[in-house]
């Protein structure tokens, strides 16, 4: 599955909590069993997961201002002098491969700043 728009995470019956996208070939949920149903790529067979089981995660990164200042922060990354043994630009190879911005994530937080400000006002008035 593609990440643009975010991740499934699967609990799996370890109780672990896994992001299985990458592995999803198609996820559908059927609302008489209340169940979502997972095609795997590497299976033929389709698993039942309950509700409480699969969770979606949205990329911060998709979100139109996010996606500007992501957008950015790339193009300037080029500028960057720090480079590895064979001559690559670090941060902005770095900076290439980034498709999936946690929307927790400190980097969610610098992408889209006026989101958060709402909260953080609260938390510094009860301290």
């Amino acid at each position: 599955m593609d990440t643009s728009h975010g991740i499934v995470l699967l609990t799996g019956s370890d109780g672990v909590k896994r992001d299985k996208t990458w592995q999803i070939e198609r996820i559908e949920f059927d609302a008489q069993k209340s169940l979502y149903l997972v095609k795997f790529s590497a299976s033929d067979k389709t698993f039942f997961y309950k509700k409480e089981n699969v969770q979606f995660v949205g990329n911060a990164a998709a979100m139109p201002g996010s996606a500007k200042v992501l957008d950015y922060l790339k193009s300037i990354s080029s500028l960057c002098d720090i480079t590895n043994d064979a001559g690559e630009n670090v941060l902005a190879r770095n900076f290439e491969g980034l498709k999936f911005v946690h929307p927790s994530s400190a980097l969610s937080f610098y992408l889209d700043p006026g989101k958060y400000s709402e909260g953080v006002r609260l938390r510094q008035i009860r301290a």
